[in-house]
């Protein structure tokens, strides 16, 4: 079950990413009615640093098949 909140205005709202590059987190911010975009916030980056990079990298190709679909089924319960 999904909570709602009240709306009183405009949202912002943070989005993150990490690319297949491996190279660190991209952010940004942006102001939104829920079907608009109002208006851009600011925008960040952070670089991985090499253990950081050395961790994700060893997990890459670990969860194949079936075991992603599980794990996506999970969380989206």
């Amino acid at each position: 079950m999904h909570a709602t909140l009240p709306k009183k205005g405009p949202l912002r709202a943070l989005g993150a990413m990490s690319g297949t590059s491996l190279d660190g987190v991209d952010a940004a911010v942006l102001v939104t009615d829920g079907r608009d975009i109002v208006s851009f916030g600011p925008t960040s980056y952070r670089a991985y640093t090499s253990e950081e990079r050395a961790v994700i990298a060893a997990a890459l190709g670990q969860w194949q098949g079936a075991q992603i679909s599980r794990c996506t089924h999970r969380a989206s319960a």
